[in-house]
């Protein structure tokens, strides 16, 4: 790939069309923020296990830079939405979000708030709200996807941690407004 303007100094629009197999590349190799977020917006059009595959690494990567980990949680959402038909096991993000969220014990209890990481902060608030807006096949949020959210309420717990979780909470409400789909007539 080439940076056409590495600076992003001119004001202009390039449209760099290449297969998906590049994107992914560029997105796991290169160490560019920018070249990153480029690539995760053209995988958006490029639904594919493939695709899943390199967002998915990338949220759990510790070494990427938090803000392209969000937008790759944002990303794998509309990726999954659009490969509905054929995603098999459970809804995408709920296994990383237990994996780095979940108690050790069981890993469907949630630990106690610890906002000393930030880059595990914006994670812990922006994967649920993108899990909220994945849909199955008849348009609606998962079952499972609304009972995690609601678990999330549940087992919010933030006496130990020096941060308030109002953010958090704000945005566990704003996940869950983010379920409710339109009535089907």
């Amino acid at each position: 790939w080439i940076r056409i303007v590495p600076d992003i100094l001119l004001l202009r629009q390039v449209v760099i069309e290449q297969p998906d197999y590049q994107w992914q590349y560029q997105f796991r190799y290169e160490r560019d923020v920018t070249a990153q977020k480029e690539a995760i917006d053209a995988l958006e059009k490029f639904p594919t296990p493939a695709s899943r595959s390199a967002l998915t690494n990338t949220i759990e990567n510790e070494h990427c830079f938090y803000k392209v980990r969000c937008h790759a949680c944002f990303c794998l959402q509309k990726v999954a939405n659009a490969m509905v038909a054929t995603w098999a096991g459970p809804p995408a993000m709920m296994q990383i979000f237990r994996k780095l969220f979940g108690s050790y014990s069981c890993t469907h209890i949630i630990r106690l708030n610890n906002f000393k990481n930030l880059q595990h902060y914006f994670l812990q608030k922006d994967i649920p709200v993108a899990m909220a807006g994945l849909r199955t096949v008849q348009c609606i949020c998962p079952p499972e996807v609304l009972k995690f959210l609601l678990d999330l309420f549940k087992f919010n717990e933030n006496s130990k941690n020096k941060f308030s979780d109002n953010y958090y909470r704000a945005a566990l409400v704003d996940a869950l407004a983010e379920t409710v789909t339109p009535v089907i007539s």
